[in-house]
């Protein structure tokens, strides 16, 4: 009786091979015994993506969008799941997502569905996370909304403006065009009143010159994949005097000064100043005046003591909003109450042994 033994490493691509012990004697050669066994590794999953036949990574807002996972495991996976930006995708078919064992589709996809996906599969000698797959959605133009965003331009006869319209698209290369509506007419603006932007946008030149030139602008953007289904919108109004400030207070007081802040209003489509006037309550003569480019004024050289009524006005080249009034007071200085006269101090030298029984005392009472 002979044996023999092999060692070996097991990997996940020994898995389903047959390994073969096979014995044979020279002066026998025509008769050979053989063993085989069917090797069955177990290791953790491999998962990798790919796109649904007759997709691309670059699709069309509204187009039907299929991943596939494609694991290799033993034993079997027990769950699959999907994620975007680390951000978990769930079974949703109300939202068009639709989950099917190895697959993940998204009907309708949208702008906001574009960005990494990446699909993870489990199995009870550990978990895996394929490589992010990006997709890449086009769609036409989108205006931004942004809340800062000025939608109201405020302007007088005559006044030159500049409006400024920037859009959201993918690919972003996009065509501008600019339409004038009110009650009266609606047209299509000039090219020479149009102009390009270096990042990507578009600004027009407007210039009200009647009272039927207000109204509103209409930015239209187009790219490959089509024409922005609503125009971002700009109104343009007549300018006026600016509104009062607001929510204004005394922030702080001295025995000479008064500090102010508020909020600005609205500017009336002009720029703006700001300006603090101070009265005496009794006598209403007028002490100070400041003018400021922002509603926060420190009002001093102001009598110690004394009531006064502070008016705060917005002013525009239109004219000045109506008044906002405060009613403060200025502390009165402290009083020196230090006297002229002379404080003299009186220095004995006193003996101690005649006093040491007094001392004595003292120290044991204390103790």
């Amino acid at each position: 009786m002979s044996t023999s033994q092999v060692k070996l490493i097991a990997s996940r691509g020994h898995h389903g091979q047959r390994i073969t012990c096979t014995a044979h004697n020279p002066l026998f050669p025509a008769y050979t015994l053989s063993d085989s066994a069917l090797l069955n590794v177990t290791y953790p999953p491999i998962a990798t993506m790919e796109l649904g036949r007759g997709v691309t990574s670059t699709v069309k807002e509204g187009e039907d969008v299929y991943f596939n996972c494609n694991v290799d495991a033993n034993p079997s996976t027990y769950k699959i799941s999907w994620s975007k930006e680390e951000n978990p995708i769930l079974h949703s078919p109300d939202d068009g997502i639709l989950l099917s064992g190895n697959s993940l589709a998204l009907r309708g996809v949208t702008r906001h569905q574009a960005g990494p996906y990446v699909c993870s599969a489990s199995n009870v000698e550990g978990d895996a996370h394929s490589p992010p797959l990006n997709l890449s959605v086009n769609y036409s133009p989108v205006c931004y909304e942004s809340p800062a965003a000025s939608r109201v331009y405020a302007t007088g006869l005559g006044q030159v403006i500049n409006v400024s319209c920037e859009v959201m698209s993918a690919p972003r290369t996009v065509r501008y065009s600019w339409v004038f509506n009110n009650s009266i007419t609606s047209h299509r603006l000039p090219g020479d009143q149009v102009f390009e932007t270096p990042d990507g946008g578009s600004v027009v030149q407007f210039v009200a010159r009647t009272h039927q030139d207000y109204g509103t602008l209409q930015c239209w953007a187009q790219n490959t994949v089509g024409r922005m289904t609503q125009p971002c919108l700009f109104h343009v109004v007549p300018a006026g005097r600016p509104e009062h400030p607001v929510s204004c207070s005394v922030v702080n007081k001295t025995y000479d000064s008064l500090a102010v802040s508020c909020q600005p209003g609205f500017d009336g489509g002009l720029s703006q100043l700001f300006v603090a006037k101070v009265f005496e309550a009794v006598s209403g003569k007028g002490e100070v005046s400041v003018t400021s480019q922002h509603p926060r004024f420190t009002l001093e050289g102001l009598t110690p003591g004394l009531d006064y009524v502070i008016k705060v006005m917005a002013t525009n080249a239109l004219g000045t909003s109506d008044p906002v009034k405060l009613d403060a007071f200025t502390y009165k200085m402290a009083e020196n109450r230090m006297h002229d006269d002379e404080i003299h101090f009186e220095v004995r030298t006193i003996n101690l042994d005649s006093h040491r029984e007094e001392i004595t005392r003292i120290a044991d009472e204390a103790m």
